[in-house]
């Protein structure tokens, strides 16, 4: 009996210290929500000693808002300030941070509200130019560069889950990069291959929701499937539904290499691609192929990336 009521005793002080802390962290997301909505357009705010100018709301969620700011020097940056410091995804953003190559620009930086003890953590990256279209030439330096993000993010188990042209832009220094990691993931995590992905940009894999799934291998797929629509103007695999989809991936795995070469080499180029050689148009196709069909032999990181840059140079 007696220790019924110590089991009781000690039960109900667990729940009371739950309900304490919910009740504080209700309170604290109320004041960074409070203070965070303070902030208005051509407003000015501190970061690292540095002064940036509020220019418009990028966007706005649950968990924070994001702003277009611009420095003294009219370089212009997107700066997330979070209401919430304890979600996973904020995890990862801190994982994302330590990855150079991917996040040029990115520092995390922390507002202290004013007689509280409450702070915002806030990540300010560098804004780049969108992609709407590439030249030829420009194709295998965004799979270099693209490539290379995800190598890198790869290191640290994470995986994109979103490559598409939306998501891929050119920095302020030359090289291309991804974009929105909000549906990043740790590699061979258990998850619902349905949540990740734009439709069009699905890899076999990921659309049957294949349990072991090489989640790298699918950003690839993507970024294949990007890099000739953002060359061409058309969609690789245009579904219309996900089973639509799966039809014409399917379609597509089952023919021939030669089949295979000719469906990208005609969607791709034009009678008016003259003054591009077919040599040059070939080499394009087969590295498409390559990255599509996992097809770089042992090593693959390093082959691929070393054919990349054969390629590159063979435009010089």
């Amino acid at each position: 009996k007696q220790f019924n009521q110590t089991i009781s005793q000690e039960i109900s002080k667990i729940l009371t210290t739950k309900s304490k802390l919910k009740d504080e962290s209700k309170n604290i997301l109320k004041e960074r929500t409070d203070y965070i909505n303070q902030y208005k357009k051509n407003n000015i705010i501190n970061l690292d000693n540095k002064t940036y100018s509020l220019c418009n709301n990028l966007g706005e969620g649950t968990y924070g808002i994001v702003w277009k700011v611009c420095d003294n020097f009219n370089n212009f940056y997107a700066l997330k300030l979070n209401k919430t410091n304890d979600i996973a995804g904020e995890e990862l953003h801190l994982q994302l941070s330590n990855i150079e190559s991917l996040v040029s620009g990115l520092s995390i930086n922390q507002i202290n509200i004013p007689q509280t003890t409450t702070y915002i953590n806030c990540f300010l990256m560098e804004l780049g130019n969108p992609i709407l279209k590439v030249s030829f030439d420009d194709c295998f330096e965004i799979i270099r560069d693209i490539y290379i993000n995800l190598t890198d993010l790869y290191k640290y188990k994470l995986c994109h889950n979103d490559i598409k042209p939306d998501n891929i832009i050119k920095r302020m220094n030359g090289k291309y990069s991804l974009i929105d990691f909000s549906l990043c993931t740790y590699n061979n995590e258990n998850i619902d291959c349905y949540t990740i992905q734009t439709r069009w940009y699905k890899s076999r894999d990921v659309l049957v929701n294949f349990h072991t799934q090489n989640q790298l291998q699918s950003d690839l797929w993507a970024l294949a499937c990007t890099v000739v629509e953002l060359y061409s103007s058309f969609v690789l695999f245009q579904g219309k539904d996900e089973k639509h989809q799966l039809q014409l991936v399917d379609t597509f795995m089952d023919l021939s290499v030669n089949d295979k070469f000719n469906y990208i080499y005609n969607l791709s180029f034009k009678k008016d691609d003259s003054d591009i050689s077919y040599k040059n148009k070939k080499m394009y196709v087969d590295l498409i192929l390559i990255i599509l069909l996992n097809d770089c032999g042992e090593s693959s990181e390093t082959n691929l990336l070393q054919l990349i840059n054969e390629c590159i140079n063979a435009l010089k």
